[in-house]
């Protein structure tokens, strides 16, 4: 069967021409975009179709395409259109995002800016050496601003726990890597204590990412950052999604087989430009929970690397134990 220019089958294949009519109709690109030669088209579908496009004249488009039914929010594109749907209304949440250049009525095609992979926080910080300290706090005001604005009600979103943190219970889901990942029963033990009162400490309140790491952040001279990739959105506690900001300045040095720094300014700029959107009382019992939400998530990207042979879980125990490591060069304001 095809769709919009698309086979839709196992492993889907793409009818560039067809498919480059398709955005004409819609008016996304012109019809010289159309007709120039250079355009690639790359099919990276997962549990759903997903396609990047890059047109001549070096603009870069993702087309995604749910294979769910149409308008069904538990399939993770339909979220990433229920969460596009609820920014028509709310500015600090469309000012968080890439402005969408088409999104299908029954919620079954997006079409939206994609990221160049020089753009991204994550290659940025790789080529300077860490986050600058102008852009971790941008981010984070970009981050608090969405937060505050998308308080209860949930707005058609699940409420989620975050999956890592129920890996260890008996009977839960876990990813086949966590045998070989987590090999200890000490530390398979220490982990499951820390991810219980984790859990029971988790106060959703507003929409969450639910997959926030600098890899999903754009940098934009025009618009500032613009976070990416809202398919695990859910009404959830918003310290996951600082938790994801937070681990990164351990992941990231550790994929490229550096020590994580002992301090780093962009850390503080961060926090203090995020809790500028959190009640006063509750800033320092806040940030102590995200960074140990950090040690959690850092467990769920050595579940991510695991194939890469890179290790994480002993910078993953130590800020569980001690989450003010994570934290030296911020103080409380």
């Amino acid at each position: 069967m095809t769709e919009h220019g698309i086979q839709v089958g196992a492993r889907p294949r793409v009818d560039v021409r067809a498919l480059l009519g398709y955005l004409t109709r819609l008016g996304v690109i012109d019809a010289d975009a159309a007709a120039a030669p250079g355009v690639r088209v790359t099919d990276l579908s997962r549990s759903h179709l997903v396609l990047s496009v890059r047109l001549a004249d070096g603009r870069r488009l993702v087309v995604k395409r749910a294979r769910a039914r149409p308008g069904e929010v538990e399939g993770s594109l339909g979220r990433e259109v229920l969460v596009y749907r609820l920014a028509g209304g709310n500015r600090a949440l469309s000012d968080a995002m890439p402005a969408p250049l088409w999104l299908d009525p029954a919620g079954r095609v997006l079409v939206a800016e994609a990221a160049d992979p020089g753009t991204t926080l994550h290659a940025d910080a790789v080529g300077r050496g860490s986050l600058s300290v102008g852009h971790a706090r941008d981010l984070g005001a970009v981050v608090g601003a969405w937060h505050r604005a998308t308080k209860s009600p949930r707005g058609g979103l699940p409420t989620e726990i975050p999956w890592v943190l129920g890996i260890l219970s008996v009977g839960s889901w876990r990813p086949p890597e966590t045998d070989r990942v987590l090999v200890h029963g000490q530390v398979r033990r220490e982990l499951r204590t820390a991810f219980a009162e984790l859990t029971a400490g988790l106060a959703p309140s507003c929409l969450v990412h639910g997959d926030l790491k600098w890899d999903n952040c754009l940098i934009d001279a025009k618009s500032g950052i613009r976070v990416v990739d809202w398919e695990r959105a859910a009404h959830g506690d918003p310290a996951w999604d600082v938790a994801g900001i937070l681990q990164d300045y351990v992941a990231v040095p550790r994929a490229l087989g550096l020590s994580p720094p002992d301090r780093d300014e962009s850390i503080s700029a961060f926090i203090t430009a995020y809790l500028d959107f959190v009640e006063p009382t509750e800033r320092q019992r806040f940030a102590e929970r995200a960074a140990r939400l950090a040690g959690a998530r850092l467990i769920q990207t050595a579940l991510e690397y695991a194939a890469t042979g890179v290790d994480l879980v002993g910078d993953a125990l130590r800020i569980l134990r001690e989450p003010r490591t994570l934290l030296a060069a911020w103080s409380v304001r």
